[in-house]
């Protein structure tokens, strides 16, 4: 393996390639930016369909991945999570359900039957042990076209193609229950066109998963979904910013949930309408699963961060799950008054939980999070409330044995904090431990802060 700076190829073509995008990027800053480009563009939509060329969106971004992080100011995060809250005594609980929640789950070479057999020994358990177990299925399953992996890197157009047995290792080795749900709704949703989107729903259909965010049949009862456990009826939509310059045929939009939810003023018309429905069949709990958001950056953009708002003032959803930006982002608690249920309420949002099974250029990129978050219901004096009572989040690595090259997702408090005690570091491989050491405290502080 080569390395330069915080990129990583695996073949000495890639090394080479790396080194000249690197090398180019590099001095079309200095030459024609000033060095400005690795800071954040006000208002970028990050929608390749968007893109003019040659433009200083496509070079940022094109920095942001081949030459290093982008120079972030902290935003202003209320990032306080549910610490146990106490439900009075004297009111009834109706139910009480767990919901899991993990990132993108992403197609690389790296991961086969053989590398990936112990994948999920540490974590699996934990993970798939939720009453409704969700994450985002961040590539197409054509069954009629073969496997198409991630590239080490981005160039040109990049065209994933899942198979049975990459589903296999994504969905616990099938030695678990594996997955309840999952958003089809991404960037890559339609890289294998309209056979690949309804190859994808029949394929999970035979594995009794249910999809959300592609739907072969129009209307907004197809968009959405519903679960209902233990007494609580929890209702998913989903949405993808992008689709990576595709366009979906004007006849067959019902395909891909699909809006700008990066972009200024975007149409909410749609996301409204499925939350009206939502409520109209006594959905309890509704939570959006947005692909949206900057890649490569470890806090949401102000204008991400407003959009989110915006989608919590007018349609009062309870959770967001965001992914996209192959990293963790803060976890933000967010007070406001409810149009649609006329009162004050507090939703929250995950900006990004990571790629739960990926192995993108950065180190820092196998590091990621689950949540585990207990949604109860229960009955006061004058209503029936359903509401978050507590989250858990779980901050995961993935290791690699030196000599054998098995891979296994492990807890990164176990790793960092009691490492020597319960791995053998001398044949454990872990990319830029240092560096993601320190990465990991900053997040663990951040997200064990209780009101």
């Amino acid at each position: 393996m080569f390395h330069l700076g915080v990129g990583r190829t695996r073949s000495f073509k890639g090394y080479i390639l790396f080194h000249l995008t690197y090398i180019g990027i590099y001095l079309i800053d200095k030459l024609f930016y000033n060095g400005r480009l690795k800071f954040p563009i006000d208002d970028f939509e990050e929608n390749p369909l968007y893109y003019k060329f040659p433009s200083k969106e496509i070079f940022h971004f094109a920095y942001k991945y081949y030459v290093g992080h982008v120079k972030e100011e902290i935003p202003v995060i209320n990032s306080t999570l549910y610490d146990q809250e106490v439900i009075p005594l004297e009111y009834e609980i109706i139910g009480e359900i767990s919901f899991h929640a993990g990132g993108d789950l992403l197609p690389y070479a790296k991961f086969t039957k053989q590398t990936c057999e112990n994948l999920w020994d540490e974590i699996g358990s934990d993970f798939f042990g939720g009453d409704i177990v969700y994450a985002n299925l961040e590539t197409p399953i054509n069954l009629s076209h073969p496997r198409v992996n991630c590239p080490e890197m981005m160039v040109g157009k990049i065209l994933f193609n899942g198979d049975p047995e990459i589903f296999d290792i994504f969905n616990g080795n099938n030695e678990y229950k594996g997955f309840d749900i999952l958003s089809t709704s991404n960037n890559h949703a339609f890289d294998q066109g309209t056979s690949g989107v309804i190859s994808t729903i029949k394929f999970l259909e035979s594995k009794q998963i249910i999809s959300v965010g592609t739907s072969i049949e129009k209307g907004v009862e197809k968009r959405v979904k519903i679960i209902e456990k233990n007494g609580i009826k929890v209702g998913f939509l989903s949405y993808t910013y992008s689709l990576n310059g595709e366009v979906v045929p004007l006849d067959q939009t019902n395909l891909i949930n699909h809006i700008r939810l990066n972009a200024n003023n975007f149409d909410l018309s749609k996301i409204k309408e499925e939350v009206v429905f939502l409520k109209s069949v006594g959905v309890d709990f509704i939570v959006g699963l947005f692909h949206y958001g900057l890649a490569y950056q470890f806090f949401p953009a102000p204008h991400i961060k407003e959009n989110t708002y915006r989608i919590f003032e007018e349609t009062g959803i309870d959770l967001i799950i965001g992914n996209h930006a192959h990293n963790i982002q803060p976890v933000e608690k967010y007070k406001y008054y409810c149009p649609l249920e006329r009162r004050e309420k507090c939703s929250l949002v995950a900006y990004a939980l990571g790629d739960f099974i990926g192995d993108d250029i950065f180190d820092w990129c196998t590091m990621s999070m689950y949540l585990k978050i207990n949604i109860v219901k229960y009955k006061t004096k004058d209503s029936v409330e359903t509401r978050i009572k507590i989250i858990e989040p779980k901050i995961i690595i993935r290791t690699e044995d030196k000599s054998s090259g098995k891979l296994k997702l492990c807890f990164a408090e176990d790793v960092f904090m009691h490492g020597p005690k319960k791995y053998n570091f001398k044949n454990l491989h872990i990319q830029n431990y240092n560096s993601n050491k320190s990465l990991y405290t900053r997040f663990k502080n951040m997200y064990t802060t209780h009101q």
